[in-house]
This record gives C-alpha cells, sequence and structure tokens, in this order.
C-alpha cells in the first residue's frame, strides 16, 4: 500500500466470489501460480499495471467508451458509489485505505447522478424545507 493507512478489507459481494474463485481455479489448471496474485501472465509472472490498464483501454474502445477508463476511475468510481450509498464516512476512509477522511471527500466524493436525478432530488429537498 501506498500509505501507513496499511492494508485493507473489502467486502465482496457473491459474485465477485464467484468470479475470484473462476479466476483461481483457471491459474490452478494451468499451472500459473505467483505468491497468491490473481492475474498471472503465461510466463507465469504477475501481469504489470501497464498491461491491465492496456486492457482495460481496449474494452472501453470495444464497446465505444471515447475516453480510456482505467483502475484509477474504477477505484474513484467505487468510492463515489460508497458515499452514494450513505455508508459512514469512516467505513469509507478504511476500505479507501486512507488515513484522513479529507482524503476521501476531497478525491474520491463525486455526484455520479444524471443532471436530471439531481434536479429531481432538489426538488424533493425543496418541499421538505420550511421557512420561518
Amino acid at each position: 500500500t501506498k500509505s501507513s493507512a496499511g492494508e485493507r478489507s473489502l467486502y465482496l459481494v457473491d459474485e465477485a466470489v464467484k468470479i475470484l474463485k473462476l479466476l483461481e481455479e483457471t491459474n490452478k489448471k494451468y499451472g500459473y501460480y505467483d505468491e497468491d496474485f490473481l492475474f498471472i501472465s503465461c510466463y507465469n509472472q504477475r501481469t504489470s499495471p501497464s498491461t491491465i490498464a492496456t486492457y482495460l483501454w481496449t474494452l472501453c474502445h470495444e464497446v465505444g467508451i471515447e475516453v480510456p477508463k482505467g483502475n484509477h476511475k474504477i477505484r474513484k468510481t467505487f468510492i463515489s458509489a460508497l458515499f452514494d450509498a450513505n455508508l459512514n464516512i469512516n467505513t469509507i476512509r478504511e476500505m479507501a485505505g486512507h488515513e484522513s477522511e479529507q482524503t476521501s471527500l476531497r478525491n474520491y466524493c463525486f455526484d455520479r447522478s444524471e443532471r436530471t436525478e439531481m434536479e429531481q432530488k432538489l426538488e424533493n429537498l425543496s418541499s421538505t424545507i420550511m421557512v420561518s
């Protein structure tokens, strides 16, 4: 990890657990192993971050995403989704591996809603505000 916040654990939904088990089974089937890393090349070495980024960019291109997205964009989206789900800020900080809640808020809390959804939320909020 990059900071003294250290290692972190994440809750994995059932579908993610299934995918990881499939990946482990595939690695075992083909004899790929490198210290419990999941993404192993045919040369039995850890897949480099740049290889994964290139693969993600290729996938983006294939599905018509104009601006390529990488693993850090996935991380930002995931952390923003945690905020959208109203998880406790300290839980988000721990899952992100940040030392400070401010890091999570300043750098990873983005409004992911469409403009019409945001406008509807504001309309709903306006009906709950009482002016005295």
